[in-house]
Formats: structure tokens, C-alpha cells, sequence
């Protein structure tokens, strides 16, 4: 998603990485729900949500591709 964002905006492929990312993460701790996590995903209109423990320690990433897998 990145590489395809970055060269659709023509960007510099070799720029920082900082310039590309979002600053603005949204994030579920890892003892929410999946249906927590669906809906606040839905709400931010979002495709991935960060997961993060008790001391907000990132440890994994939700996608929704993620959730639709059996």
C-alpha cells in the first residue's frame, strides 16, 4: 500500500520514511475485542489497527483482511 501511495503521489522512493507514514496511529490493546477492534476500524474508516499491550508496546498490527480469515 505504501510503495503503490508513494509512487501514485510521485514521491521520492528513496526520501525518509517519516514523510510517508501517519502520525495519527489508532490503536486497540490486545485484551479488547475483535468486535471492538471491527468497529472502531469502521468508525476511523481504516484498514489496519495497531495492537498494543498493557504498557502501549506495540506488538502486532489488525487488518481487516486479518479479520476476515477463518
Amino acid at each position: 500500500d505504501i510503495v503503490i501511495n508513494c509512487v501514485a503521489d510521485g514521491a521520492d522512493l528513496n526520501a525518509p520514511i517519516r514523510g510517508a507514514m501517519t502520525e495519527d496511529l489508532v490503536c486497540v490493546k490486545e485484551d479488547q475485542s475483535i468486535e471492538e477492534a471491527s468497529k472502531l476500524m469502521a468508525e476511523k474508516q481504516i484498514s489496519r489497527i495497531v495492537v498494543v499491550d498493557r504498557s502501549e508496546k506495540p506488538v502486532g498490527i489488525v487488518s481487516l483482511q486479518d479479520l476476515t480469515q477463518e
